[in-house]
């Protein structure tokens, strides 16, 4: 008995561990700065997307053309048509991208992707056409498949991590060596498919199908390759945002010299970060080449593949975030898609060769302007001019304002006019004056040059001291012709107007953060009006009802004992409405205005506070009032309907004697 206790109390611990560690992670997911940061980039990155695809479209309208159609062709054209193509071009592209984003954010340019991927391309390829013939057991193995695919993903390794030894040990920049070793890899490519001979024809000149199978035949391996990308986005989420490997590597990319003193170790960080870079590089090339183009598309490349070099802008839209990188892969890959159908739809258009490039363009620059847009809150400010000019208050005050430094102003130029003409008139004694000054100085420094070797520091200091005495005294009387008057005058005139600014500006922000309390109140009282005036008809409908049931009795359809029975239920229900309106409602209303005025004398910062929660409260309270009492209304009035809608119903008096019995029973 004791040991299953203790047994359950252990299987308990382990529980409220792993429902800690759980909430934990979902805080920092959810609640954390950084997170607070990715939604901040991903609406600049939004801001962007949109202000690039605006200046597109005044571009593309000097190609004589309706710019927001074309737009809508790549987009709608782009996302629909040829399905299977775009989902396999997006698995390619996120998979390079996320190798890119992740090079990216641990400090390192890897402008090898186009080679890296080749070379997965052609290693894969070689394997398939060499060693294994059509029919074998490679194209009915998956397994097979995925160790080719893995291979793939080593040879890109390889490459990548290439770059990174010259870099730690050669101090080659990585952008000079993976240009390099694109070019290296294109002829490898045309050495292995032109000059060396191969086992099936046509391998050469790309016409010759691969036909592979499985989960890799193109159709199946939409899902499975999708599976892959959005894993491996997830994976590499969690590594750079929750792990300290993932910290070690963002380190490495914002301060070197700090990862550096933490202890890191530069070289296998440079090495392996460029290395996994490029496996997933060489991942992505298997896939184009061997999955996606289905043909020896490789054989007759003569330059380094382009959609290699595309993952720079995919990785810089997607803000080098790897769930970033899923959105802004879908974004680029669907007009990337889209481009056939736009040759298509404006064949005789100059705009085919050039439009869409136009648009890349401009994307890819507004994309790494995008952290300008930080400060650009549409919303934010559409809140706080909504908030300040629905306010009276805010209305009179800046009228107030206005009307201060204008006067500030026109002080400050009358005051200006007397003091330049006291200025000119005063200009001989100022000079007089500063000629003074300046012989005193002289004179100083003359006195201690003859006299270096006789006098002794004492004397020189007490010398110093009867000058400076002589010097302030001048000044003073400078400053009581009004020598500094001009910009003095100047000076108090700018220092009013700031204060003035500065105490309007902190106004402002409590009237903004006062308008949530304001507005309530005032939907409280939108709410009241409408149901005092729903209110009001009930009287009235009731009234009316009250009547035709008075003539019903009068002419025998119904008895006296039922229409008082209706009477007091009508009664009692609008007495109930009446008094939940007017009781509870206005005496939370005077409540509320009570801690207004006393919100608005208050001069005490804690108190203000104590007085700003009471008012949410009350505002609060007068919404859940008018909620309750709207509620309750709509009840009473669908009651009264039916209620006379089953008198109306009625066609003889016996038949309505029935209902009313069996009505009574229930």
């Amino acid at each position: 008995m004791h040991k299953q206790k203790t047994q359950q109390e252990k299987s308990k611990s382990l529980v409220d561990k792993l429902n800690d560690k759980i909430s934990s992670f979902l805080r920092k997911l959810f609640l954390s700065e950084s997170t607070a940061t990715g939604i901040r980039r991903l609406l600049n990155t939004l801001w962007a997307i949109g202000l690039s695809l605006l200046i597109g479209t005044v571009f593309l309208s000097f190609y004589n053309l309706n710019p927001f159609e074309y737009l809508y062709i790549l987009f709608s054209k782009g996302a629909t048509g040829e399905s299977q193509s775009l989902m396999l071009i997006i698995i390619v592209y996120g998979l390079a991208t996320a190798g890119v984003s992740f090079s990216f954010k641990a400090g390192f340019f890897n402008i090898g992707v186009p080679g890296q991927m080749m070379l997965g391309g052609i290693s894969a390829l070689i394997i398939i056409n060499k060693l294994t013939p059509v029919g074998s057991s490679l194209y009915k193995s998956d397994f097979n498949l995925i160790l080719i695919m893995i291979f793939s993903g080593v040879c890109g390794f390889m490459l990548a991590a290439l770059a990174g030894i010259f870099k730690t040990f050669f101090k080659i920049h990585e952008v000079v060596s993976t240009i390099l070793l694109n070019w290296i890899v294109v002829a490898l490519g045309e050495y292995f498919f032109v000059n060396y001979p191969l086992p099936h024809p046509n391998s050469t000149t790309g016409s010759y199908s691969i036909g592979l199978r499985g989960i890799f035949h193109p159709a199946n391996f939409v899902v499975w390759g999708m599976i892959l990308f959005i894993l491996i986005a997830i994976v590499l989420f969690v590594i750079m945002s929750f792990t300290t490997l993932g910290y070690k590597i963002k380190m490495n990319g914002i301060n070197k010299n700090a990862s550096e003193y933490s202890g890191s170790n530069q070289h296998l960080l440079t090495i392996l970060s460029l290395g996994f870079s490029g496996f997933l590089a060489g991942i992505a090339g298997f896939v184009y080449f061997a999955v996606k183009e289905t043909k020896y598309t490789v054989t007759v490349l003569s330059q380094p593949l382009s959609q290699g070099f595309n993952t720079i802008p995919i990785a810089l839209i997607g803000q080098n975030n790897p769930i970033g990188i899923i959105f802004s892969t879908i974004f680029y890959s669907i007009m990337d898609n889209g481009q056939t159908f736009i040759s298509d739809e404006y064949s005789s258009s100059g705009v085919k060769e050039g439009g869409l490039d136009i648009i890349f363009g401009i994307i890819i620059y507004t994309a790494a302007l995008s952290s300008s847009f930080s400060n650009f809150r549409p919303i934010n400010i559409l809140r706080r001019a909504i908030a300040l000019n629905t306010q009276s208050i805010y209305k009179r005050e800046k009228a107030n304002v206005k009307a201060k430094i204008k006067e500030y102003k026109e002080t400050y130029k009358k005051n200006l006019v007397v003091a330049k003409e006291n200025y000119n008139k005063n200009k001989p004694q100022f000079a007089k004056i500063k000629a003074q000054i300046k012989e005193l100085d002289n004179s100083v420094l003359l006195k201690i040059g003859k006299n270096k070797n006789k006098m002794n520091s004492k004397e020189v200091e007490t010398l110093f001291q009867n000058v400076a005495k002589q010097k302030l005294e001048l000044k003073q009387k400078l400053d009581q012709l009004g020598y500094n008057e001009i910009h003095d005058l100047k000076n108090i005139y700018q220092a009013s107007k700031i204060k003035v600014l500065s105490e309007f500006r902190l106004k402002k922000e409590e009237y903004i953060n006062e308008f949530k309390y304001i507005f309530w109140y005032k939907y409280s009282i939108f709410s009241i009006q409408k149901n005092k005036i729903h209110l009001n008809n009930l009287f009235k409908y009731v009234q009316s009802e009250k009547e035709k049931m008075e003539q019903k009795v009068k002419i025998g359809l119904m008895n006296e004992d039922l229409k008082n029975q209706y009477f007091e239920n009508f009664d009692r229900g609008l007495e109930l409405a009446k008094i939940e309106f007017n009781n509870e409602f206005f005496m939370l209303r005077n409540q509320y205005h009570s801690a207004k005025k006393q919100f608005n004398s208050e001069k005490n910062s804690d108190k203000k506070e104590e007085l700003k929660i009471k008012l949410v409260e009350l505002a609060q309270k007068c919404n859940q009032q008018v909620r309750a009492f709207k509620k309750n209304n709509s009840e009473i009035y669908n009651d009264l309907i039916k209620t006379t809608d089953r008198v109306k119903s009625l066609e003889h008096y016996s038949r309505f004697r029935e209902i009313t019995k069996l009505m009574e029973v229930k």
